[in-house]
């Protein structure tokens, strides 16, 4: 594995580094590498990231890469019913093969909370899976950032109780500020809140952390035309056919 740090603005080369290990673990071997990149760049790492980083699970090939599938449709996808169907039969495969993957368990719960969220099933059988998939993942694994999500939006997508979603999500932004996905849901709990001013920001902060992603462009398409900032929409619109080329529907809308 070649670890290479690149300054992005300028794409300048600034440092690299290849490491050799036998493929036993390939967890394990990522964990190792990350600690030891860390050190060479001399990064401090919070106790939060340590912890995560010396925590180191056992998981399911198979199941790993079920759950990669199944969260690239749901970053590139439009939540509707064959989408969300396709992402539950992914991830009720993935805790199959592997049952103590708390990781999956949330992603499965996730599902469920968008499946009630969107209008496919909202029954109370539907928000059972929910509730039990998300207690199964914080069993397994509470302090997993993959939990702490999946409690969040089951509370969200589920629940419809916005404060308590944004404890969740507000605290996963704070304790992983260069991931685009917690500034992404304080976003849209903001915005159905009313708080379109605070949720702009946060949608944009996303965006800028995970600029390749045609959800980011969507939501704040969503948000300039609720604010009627209608040049604006149209621009993130035209930026979401860009990145969806294929798309007949964005091309459309």
């Amino acid at each position: 594995v070649t670890g290479q740090l690149i300054h992005a603005a300028s794409d300048q080369h600034v440092w690299a580094q290849t490491y050799d290990r036998d493929l036993t673990d390939i967890f394990a071997i990522q964990s190792e590498i990350s600690q030891q990149i860390a050190k060479a760049l001399s990064a401090a790492l919070s106790p939060q990231e340590k912890t995560r980083l010396e925590h180191v699970t056992s998981v399911n090939p198979e199941a790993y890469d079920l759950l990669l599938r199944a969260r690239q449709i749901d970053r590139i996808g439009n939540d509707t019913r064959q989408e969300l169907l396709t992402q539950e039969a992914m991830l009720q495969k993935a805790v199959t093969l592997d049952p103590a993957y708390a990781s999956a368990w949330a992603a499965l719960s996730w599902v469920h909370s968008q499946i009630i969220f969107n209008g496919v099933d909202a029954s109370d059988a539907r928000m059972a899976k929910a509730r039990e998939a998300m207690e199964t993942a914080r069993r397994i694994d509470g302090e997993n950032p993959d939990v702490q999500q999946a409690i969040g939006t089951y509370y969200y997508y589920a629940l419809r109780d916005y404060p308590k979603a944004l404890e969740y999500f507000e605290r996963y932004a704070r304790q992983y500020p260069n991931n685009y996905l917690g500034y992404f849901l304080t976003g849209l709990v903001q915005r159905r809140q009313g708080r379109w001013a605070e949720s702009l920001a946060n949608l944009k902060r996303a965006s800028e952390l995970d600029p390749g992603s045609p959800e980011h462009a969507r939501n704040l398409m969503i948000s300039y035309a609720g604010m009627r900032r209608y040049a604006d929409a149209v621009r993130e619109q035209e930026r979401r056919v860009r990145l969806m080329p294929e798309s007949l529907r964005e091309s459309f809308e």
